[in-house]
């Protein structure tokens, strides 16, 4: 009986390997790349600490994922990779998300530039929205505008907004108009 009882449990500790493999497989088997897509960009958007003064894109090829964009701060990269390399069907991700430099001034334009466009009332839908599609990335003093916005109206009139920040050397409008 003894005999019997060593030879299951050899068999089941020879199987553990094999089980644990088809369980990764599993696990890492890819959905069909629109439901990844959308996967990946709901956790992203999910971040703690994600505000409207970061922007994390993404491009997936295959199982790979390449994670782009800015943040204001490192933990925040950090935690975009780690949120999507746990997803089912992430096989690799290449986290080239820069993190913006700590400025004082930079953190002044920001702020001036979130109340310049967010407080003026024909942005008031946009900022009512959980996730604000108009991203402020503030870099050495130059601000760029990305994300999108309804028109071309109120792309421009965010634009203009945006030049008038104090502080601010040069500003790029990257807004899209949704289609």
């Amino acid at each position: 009986m003894k005999t019997l009882f060593r030879f299951i449990a050899f068999l089941l500790m020879s199987a553990l390997p094999t089980v644990a493999a088809n369980l990764a497989l599993v696990k890492q088997a890819p959905a069909s790349f629109s439901q990844l897509e959308r996967d990946i960009q709901h956790e992203l958007l999910l971040l703690p600490g994600y505000t409207v003064f970061d922007d994390i894109g993404f491009e997936l090829k295959g199982t790979t994922v390449r994670l782009t964009g800015d943040v204001t701060r490192s933990r925040l990269k950090e935690a975009a990779e780690q949120a999507v390399r746990e997803l089912p069907g992430v096989r690799r991700v290449v986290n080239n998300i820069e993190v913006l430099p700590s400025s004082s001034l930079d953190n002044q334009i920001r702020i001036a530039a979130f109340r310049a466009i967010y407080g003026e009332p024909a942005f008031r839908t946009y900022a009512s929205q959980s996730v604000q599609p108009i991203r402020i990335l503030v870099k050495d003093g130059c601000l760029t505008l990305e994300g999108a916005v309804a028109n071309e109206t109120d792309r421009k009139a965010a634009y203009m907004k945006a030049l008038m920040v104090p502080g601010v050397l040069a500003v790029s409008n990257r807004l899209q108009v949704a289609s």
